[in-house]
């Protein structure tokens, strides 16, 4: 938990337009003199075997790494046998922080075009399944149309005969009138 001063702290950092870290740092600074007497920085981030790094830890690499200090992961001891004058900063294998973060970073990218897929699948499952019920509904409403149809025409027939019941006969009606 954050002492009343470190919050101060940290609400006068925002106040000025500064993020920061206070979980994540590697486990080690380290620094050495080169042959030609120049400072070389880098940090380790000591992890178990299986254990990777967290998104807190990740975010401290990469803002290390964009500052050029190379943040690296080392497992055990013998990662550490390259640290000698005038050799590089750790051995050759030794994942910098910056492949983490592209390790990362593709994982995700695999991770979304997973659920990328999965969405368009279930998109198309759905429109699928909306299509044929649309299309069961449209062949419900024709088959009830012709229904209805059927007993129109029925109904127009049966009143074009009563009609003809009621019809005075065409030769009946010009005798009829006595002209």
């Amino acid at each position: 938990m954050p002492t009343p001063q470190e919050l101060g702290i940290d609400a006068a950092l925002r106040e000025r337009g500064y993020s920061f870290a206070s979980r994540g740092w590697p486990d080690r600074l380290c620094w050495r003199r080169t042959e030609n007497g120049e400072l070389e920085i880098a940090c380790v981030e000591v992890k178990a075997n299986g254990s990777e790094p967290d998104d807190g830890q990740l975010l401290v690499h990469a803002i290390l790494a964009a500052a050029g200090v190379p943040t690296y992961i080392v497992r055990q001891e013998t990662d550490l046998d390259g640290l000698r004058a005038g050799a590089s900063p750790l051995p050759g294998w030794c994942r910098s922080a910056t492949e983490r973060l592209q390790d990362y970073v593709d994982d995700l990218s695999r991770r979304l075009s997973r659920l990328a897929e999965a969405h368009l699948d279930r998109k198309q499952r759905i429109l699928a399944r909306a299509h044929r019920e649309a299309e069961d509904y449209a062949r419900a409403l024709d088959e009830r149309f012709r229904q209805l149809e059927s007993i129109v025409e029925g109904r127009i027939q049966r009143i074009e005969e009563l009609k003809g019941l009621f019809a005075p006969p065409a030769a009946a009606e010009g005798q009829g009138t006595g002209k």
